[in-house]
């Protein structure tokens, strides 16, 4: 009876192990995928990272060669693709001169795709009409440029003649300020750096940029009257905004002075005019192989004119801000970035 009574202890025992362990339930595998940090070692930056948007942002200095970057980064998930190729934090070299796409793969095999954007920062030669840090007045112009990411170098623009073609390497565009003597910027007629130009009457000179007429008006538009979108063509010079959208360059003034309008006589590219005159343009843009006025010289590369004088500087209206960088992003073949 003893050894009934141990087998049926015994079978017992057996049973409530089975139960038990058909009880629990596996823990279940990990969803998370998602990459916590990004950086190059060389050159050395740090990616920002939108986990919302799932991108990653890199700005790397001037003169990087993206073809073969090797990034460093941190992930919650235990596999990292593009592609077909698995990716070593510190070791896989990749080619960022375009967008890349990393695959993260969660323990329970659910993925997620971070786009990985790498920018090549931009240089720019800002002339002023004094050496650093410039005339004053130029330099709530000088901070916007910097916070859109570009690499500023400020020079007075009187040094122009004795710049070499060396020199001008050294820089992506120029940004000509309209705190200089118009006359100064002669030395840029037909030059081939991309130009983003606040000061028309240089535009308006036939010696110096030698966009008109020596006899076509220019305006002071001192009361600081709207302008008019021409352009109907949706061109990115025109920054998003439709034919006939209106609205000031500048909100203000130091000296009465605040919008300057001209009217080219070569074939610009007009963007807007002054509300009550179609023919007088505030922001106008000439590409590459433009014949000047004097019927000689061309245009080696794109320049854009955008009139506001500097003494309405500390007043320029978002919207002017936003044809001003999509002027830049036109000279350098750039597409719009957020």
């Amino acid at each position: 009876m003893k050894k009934y009574l141990n087998y049926a202890v015994m079978f017992i025992s057996f049973l409530t192990l089975i139960v038990a362990s058909c009880g629990k339930s596996q823990a279940p595998q990990s969803s998370e995928k998602a990459i916590t940090a990004f950086s190059f070692s060389s050159p050395a930056a740090t990616g920002v990272i939108n986990d919302s948007a799932k991108t990653i942002s890199v700005m790397v200095p001037r003169g990087t060669d993206v073809k073969a970057l090797v990034a460093t980064f941190t992930t919650t998930g235990v596999k990292v693709d593009i592609g077909s190729v698995p990716q070593v934090s510190a070791a896989t070299a990749n080619d960022f001169s375009s967008s890349v796409v990393y695959k993260i793969i969660a323990a329970d095999n659910s993925t997620t795709d971070y786009i990985v954007t790498v920018t090549v920062q931009r240089s720019c030669l800002f002339l002023s009409a004094a050496l650093f840090p410039g005339d004053p007045r130029d330099s709530i112009v000088i901070a916007k440029l910097r916070s859109w990411k570009y690499d500023i170098t400020i020079a007075a623009s009187y040094m122009l003649p004795t710049m070499t073609a060396d020199t001008f390497a050294l820089y992506d565009f120029a940004f000509l300020s309209e705190s200089p003597n118009s006359s100064d910027y002669a030395p840029l007629k037909g030059h081939p750096l991309p130009l983003l130009n606040l000061e028309p009457w240089g535009a308006d000179k036939p010696n110096v940029l030698d966009w008109t007429d020596p006899f076509a008006p220019s305006v002071k538009n001192w009361d600081t009257l709207p302008c008019s979108i021409v352009d109907g063509t949706n061109s990115p010079l025109s920054a998003g905004f439709p034919k006939g959208k209106e609205f000031k360059l500048a909100s203000s003034c130091l000296a009465g002075e605040a919008e300057i309008a001209f009217r080219p006589t070569i074939n610009v590219i007009p963007i807007a005019a002054l509300r009550d005159s179609s023919s007088l343009l505030v922001a106008c843009a000439v590409e590459t192989g433009t014949l000047l006025a004097d019927s000689t010289t061309v245009a080696m590369n794109r320049a854009v004119t955008i009139g506001i004088h500097a003494d309405a500087y500390q007043f320029i209206t978002d919207e002017a801000y936003q044809l001003i960088h999509a002027g830049i992003r036109w000279i350098l073949k750039e597409t719009a970035q957020n």
